[in-house]
């Protein structure tokens, strides 16, 4: 389809893949796609957005990954919409939003937002603190460091 098209070209141009990189038709052709509710597209041109050292933009490429958070099942945009808002916390910081969609990822099953999530959830000094979440998280992640970061919280909590 056109808009898959207009997806292919724009990440060739942005990547300089058989042609010389040229981000700003890069964008155009991103946004043709984008327009036209290409969620690759709108991934991908939200990631450039934020990668660019401009407010402005980082503002818009935050909105485009958190609409598409919200309407699609988009487990990387979940994920992504968590780093931004609370990872990159230069430009924004909402721990109980990064929350809401690290939960929408975890619920696909995301290794990563599960483990996260218990981390966070386990952290007394965080004002999300609650031991039954975090378990519950890090127990789904199945993870060797998640096991690793129960231990040392219950042994903290015993030493005390």
């Amino acid at each position: 389809t056109d808009d898959n098209i207009e997806y292919q070209l724009g990440v060739l141009l942005y990547e300089g893949k058989g042609c010389e990189k040229d981000i700003e038709n890069a964008k155009f052709f991103l946004k043709l796609a984008a327009d036209k509710k290409n969620e690759r597209a709108l991934y991908k041109l939200g990631m450039i957005y934020i990668n660019e050292n401009n407010i402005d933009e980082i503002k818009k490429g935050m909105e485009i990954l958190k609409e598409l958070a919200d309407s699609s099942n988009s487990i990387d945009c979940a994920v992504c919409a968590w780093e931004i808002i609370c990872q990159w916390g230069r430009w924004v910081f909402d721990l109980s939003e990064g929350i809401n969609y690290l939960e929408k990822a975890a619920e696909q099953g995301n290794q990563y937002a599960e483990y996260t999530l218990g981390k966070l959830y386990i952290d007394p000094e965080k004002e999300c603190y609650d031991i039954k979440k975090g378990v519950f998280y890090l127990e789904r992640s199945d993870s060797h460091t998640a096991f690793l970061l129960l231990l040392k919280h219950f042994c903290l909590v015993l030493h005390r």
